[in-house]
């Protein structure tokens, strides 16, 4: 596999420097933190996830109750209402906004789709 240039590797440091100091990525690492930090909330986030996990394989066995059914509900609303999983949510958002923008700047200088060589190619 062959090297990335030094000067290749400078510009992408600065560019994910820049990027880092936009307000978008700057709330969205706050976000992260406080949830890393948030104890209950991840707490609630794993148990949420957990939950989605275990409904899509009763689904797929034919086997969802309504009881499943509530207790999603129950926990997605749950999240929804937590202050720092809504603050995370919000802030990836705003964030995932910017970067097709990023994308498109990178792609107009190099004159090629930029986000499509980053994608696996499942051929």
């Amino acid at each position: 596999m062959p090297q990335v240039s030094p000067e290749l590797l400078r510009a992408a440091r600065a560019l994910g420097a820049a990027l880092k100091e936009t307000t978008p990525l700057r709330e969205y690492a706050y976000a992260v933190a406080n949830l890393d930090a948030d104890i209950q909330a991840t707490a609630l986030m794993d148990e949420l996830q957990r939950a989605q996990a275990a409904l899509r394989v009763k689904q797929a066995n034919g086997g969802v109750s309504t009881d499943d059914i509530v207790r999603l509900r129950e926990l997605q609303d749950a999240a929804q209402t937590n202050p720092t999983i809504s603050a995370f949510i919000n802030a990836q958002q705003v964030a995932q906004v910017q970067l097709p923008q990023v994308n498109q700047a990178i792609s107009e200088q190099l004159g090629i789709d930029f986000a499509v060589l980053g994608r696996r190619n499942n051929c």
